[in-house]
C-alpha cells in the first residue's frame, strides 16, 4: 500500500476515498428509498451504475432513487475517473529536458563569469561573449543529456580562452561539433 501511494500520490488516494464513500452512501440511499432490495443488491447497482455500465438487471422505480442514480451517472464518469486519470498521468509524464538545480547553478555562474570578464574587458572581448552566449543558448536547446554536458564543456573551455587570452579565433568557432548528425536551430 506504501509503494502503491508513493506511485500516485496522496491526492489520488483522497479521490479513490471519495469516490468510494460516494458510491457507498449512494448504495445505503438507494436501498431505503427502493425497498426492496438488500446490501448486496444496491451495491452491485451504485457500482454498476456509477461505472455507466447498467445491465438493467437492477433499476430505481423512486424518484429518490432516479435521482441518486442520476447524480452517479454524472459523478463517476464526469468528475472521479477524469480526476484519477489526470493524477495518475501528472504523476508518469516526466520532462526529460528539464534543467536539474546544479545544472541551473552551473548555468548561472557562467553567466557571472562572462559578465566579469566582459566588465573588465575591451568591445572585441565583449562581441566575442556575445557569440559565446548564442553559442550556449543553442547548445542548451539540444535533447540529449550526454550531448548538453559536452556542449557546455565546451562552452566552459571558450569562456576560459576569452578570459584569459582575448577572443577566440578558432575556426571553427560559433558553429556546431562535427558529430553532430542533426539539422542546427
Amino acid at each position: 500500500m506504501k509503494k502503491l501511494g508513493s506511485l500516485m500520490g496522496r491526492s489520488f488516494l483522497l479521490v479513490a476515498v471519495i469516490y468510494f464513500a460516494t458510491v457507498t452512501a449512494a448504495a445505503i440511499v438507494f436501498e431505503f428509498a427502493e425497498g426492496k432490495y438488500d446490501a448486496v443488491d444496491s451495491f452491485w447497482w451504485a457500482f454498476t451504475t456509477a461505472t455507466t455500465t447498467g445491465y438493467g438487471d437492477i433499476y430505481p422505480v423512486t424518484k429518490t432513487g432516479r435521482a441518486v442514480a442520476l447524480f452517479l451517472m454524472h459523478f463517476g464518469p464526469g468528475f472521479a475517473f477524469p480526476l484519477m486519470t489526470a493524477i495518475m498521468s501528472a504523476k508518469l509524464i516526466v520532462d526529460s529536458d528539464a534543467f536539474t538545480h546544479g545544472e541551473q547553478e552551473q548555468l548561472k555562474a557562467d553567466v557571472a563569469a562572462i559578465r566579469n570578464a566582459v566588465a573588465l574587458a575591451d568591445p572585441g572581448i565583449l562581441a566575442a561573449a556575445g557569440r559565446l552566449e548564442a553559442d550556449m543558448r543553442r547548445y542548451l536547446h539540444d535533447a540529449e543529456p550526454d550531448r548538453r554536458i559536452q556542449c557546455l564543456d565546451a562552452y566552459r573551455a571558450r569562456i576560459a580562452g576569452v578570459a584569459g587570452s582575448g577572443i577566440d579565433e578558432s575556426p571553427n568557432y560559433g558553429t556546431q561539433p562535427q558529430n553532430d548528425d542533426r539539422d542546427a536551430p
